[in-house]
């Protein structure tokens, strides 16, 4: 799944569960790509987001640093450290060369604990960038994210839900649940943002034609 051979990695899941949820990922994920329609998109990317956060761990968490897939991903691990799961680096002398690029190649990407929550992220990102700014859709979906982040113990997640936050207040409209941004986020009304997007595209058509005349 990391790599993005989504049907190449749907095989090697047993547990049903573990295999519907990668199967949720991989439709939502070739939605996303073949949606011409904005909104359409972002809907996709933000179930995509939604997966990746709840069953990360089980569909592309790293066995070892830095999400311990292998011990259930427990809070205690830092990314730094080797807790007898994998390895953090290659030392000495009879390692070659082949092996440090094939194990830098490995790295997770991002590298940073609790990988998957920061892949989640990046689709509520892209999402955002699907909807019009002054919808309630993409206030709610950076408000998921936000929310996401402030319930991530590790380095840096902080700074990124006060990253996803401001970009909210810099680009956003008010919503009546705005106070309480981050801590409670409402579904993203996308039929609404759909209609949005018509209004602005008709708006446009109107102001072309005035130019003309």
């Amino acid at each position: 799944m990391r790599e993005g051979r989504l049907s190449d990695a749907i095989r090697y899941f047993d547990e049903p569960e573990t295999k519907q949820a990668a199967r949720a990922y991989r439709r939502a994920i070739r939605m996303a790509k073949v949606a011409w329609w904005p909104v359409d998109r972002a809907s996709a990317l933000f179930r995509a987001a939604q997966i990746a956060r709840e069953h990360g761990l089980d569909i592309m968490g790293y066995e070892a640093s830095p999400d311990y897939a292998a011990l259930g991903g427990d809070d205690g691990h830092r990314p730094d450290e080797n807790y007898g799961v994998g390895q953090i680096a290659l030392e000495g002398s009879l390692v070659s060369d082949g092996e440090h690029e094939r194990f830098t190649a490995s790295a997770a990407k991002p590298k940073r604990r609790w990988h998957y929550r920061h892949v989640a992220v990046d689709h509520i990102k892209a999402a955002a960038d699907s909807l019009p700014p002054r919808s309630q859709a993409f206030a709610a979906v950076l408000c998921m994210g936000t929310y996401w982040m402030l319930r991530t113990n590790a380095p840096g997640a902080e700074a990124d839900a006060r990253s996803l936050y401001a970009r909210y207040l810099r680009e956003g409209a008010y919503v009546r649940w705005g106070k309480d941004f981050g801590q409670r986020c409402p579904e993203p009304e996308f039929d609404r943002a759909n209609w949005l997007v018509v209004k602005q595209w008709l708006n446009g058509r109107a102001a072309f034609r005035s130019d003309r005349q």
